[in-house]
């Protein structure tokens, strides 16, 4: 399966206090999700590129990519339990980050932090990750759901959540703010 996809849309925030904000923008996406075969065994792969204009997406990257997906996976076998080393593809990295820092129960939510459901609760300024790991809010990279304000209107910024390791930036709404 391949697909190609393209979206424009206008984002407009404004409430009883005089607040009005509004923004266009525009991005488009392409994936390619295939089956690999060895002739003994199957297994299946994907690539997604996403972008602002469509001449910066590339198929045959798109379609490259996705095949090497599914060919490594070929021939996987399950190991033995136990600690190993491991080094992760931005794709797979990217998709387990998310899963903690873009649910409700974000550690780094400072909701959470106020009410004792974060991890992270009494860790402002230490380390908590290797030296080398950098975790930072910035709407100017693109993503998917980039924006120049919040859903409350304030206007975004970069943020530092984690700095060489450190915990330095809770994230905060109106209310927990």
């Amino acid at each position: 399966e391949a697909m190609y996809c393209d979206v424009t849309n206008e984002r407009i925030i404004a409430n009883s206090f005089g607040l009005f904000k509004s923004e266009e923008s525009s991005l488009c996406y392409a994936y390619a999700y295939l089956m690999a075969s060895d002739g003994k065994e199957t297994s299946v792969g994907m690539y997604f590129q996403g972008e602002r204009i469509f001449s910066d997406l590339d198929p045959e990257k798109i379609a490259r990519l996705a095949a090497e997906d599914a060919i490594e996976k070929l021939g996987a076998k399950e190991i033995e339990s136990g600690s190993y080393p491991v080094i992760f593809s931005s794709f797979t990295a990217s998709s387990l980050f998310g899963a903690f820092i873009n649910s409700g129960g974000s550690a780094f939510f400072g909701e959470n932090l106020q009410k004792g459901r974060s991890k992270l609760d009494g860790k402002l300024g230490e380390a908590i990750a290797a030296p080398h790991v950098n975790i930072i809010d910035d709407p100017s990279i693109f993503s998917l759901g980039t924006a120049s304000f919040d859903d409350e209107g304030i206007d975004t910024s970069k943020h530092y959540l984690v700095e060489n390791g450190v915990f330095k930036t809770v994230l905060h709404n109106i209310y927990s703010g």
